[in-house]
């Protein structure tokens, strides 16, 4: 099943053949034009980028966030006893949505000041990147927004969960634990590459774009990382 689609076994093979051919194709081109490409088509004053980028991250954070309302539910409202019991699951779940949803906000706040800052400093408000931000806001702001997000993401959630039977949340959290794992692993490979690819993000490059390396070279860790987007 792709999206709710049930698929069979030979056109789920064609389509992850289709899939496969087209990343073929672009990773081709972006090894020739990368730069042209760039070049051509950055905009560092759109303020519909800035907005993408900003926000951009959080899916990874909300699937994360998402399996602990789950897990919270599921050990409140679920056949928990023979998984680890109501009270850890519950408290595990709790924390899991917490640190998830703290997480999210650091990252779109550090968006926010770095564009603020650029603001500030009269450079192009796209210029930003969350891995090295000086400075930000108050740890009291900070605290503040993430505590308004994770009560209206709570509400939401729980709204969408209170009618779920007992059987239908039992299959949440097994859906839960596989998403939460492959997340996981999908996040560490990220970050496992960007450090090791160690390649300069396009405004960062110099006059005459002497840093510019092809997606296909690996330059080590070096501070920069631009690929594999986390977006």
């Amino acid at each position: 099943m792709i999206g709710g689609i049930n698929l069979s076994e030979e056109n789920q093979k064609k389509l992850f053949g289709i899939s496969a051919i087209i990343c073929i194709i672009l990773l081709t081109i972006t090894y020739f034009g990368d730069l042209a490409i760039s070049n051509t088509l950055i905009n560092y004053h759109s303020w519909v980028g800035t907005f993408c980028q900003t926000f951009g991250e959080f899916p990874v954070y909300l699937i994360f966030a998402l399996c602990g309302q789950i897990t919270m539910t599921y050990a409140w409202k679920g056949d928990c006893e023979k998984l680890l019991g109501a009270g850890p699951l519950f408290v595990g779940g709790l924390a899991l949505s917490l640190w998830q949803s703290k997480k999210y906000v650091n990252e779109f706040l550090g968006y926010l000041y770095s564009v603020q800052t650029n603001l500030k400093n009269g450079k192009a408000i796209a210029m930003a990147n969350s891995d090295s931000v000086k400075g930000g806001y108050a740890g009291s702001m900070i605290i503040m927004v993430w505590l308004l997000f994770f009560v209206i993401f709570t509400l939401l959630v729980q709204w969408w969960l209170k009618n779920k039977t007992t059987k239908q949340l039992t299959r949440y959290m097994k859906i839960a634990i596989l998403a939460s794992l492959t997340v996981w692993f999908a996040l560490e490979v990220n970050l496992t590459l960007k450090d090791l690819w160690g390649r300069y993000r396009p405004y960062e490059l110099t006059i005459g774009n002497h840093e510019f390396t092809n997606w296909l070279t690996i330059n080590g860790v070096n501070g920069h990382k631009s690929f594999p987007s986390g977006h």
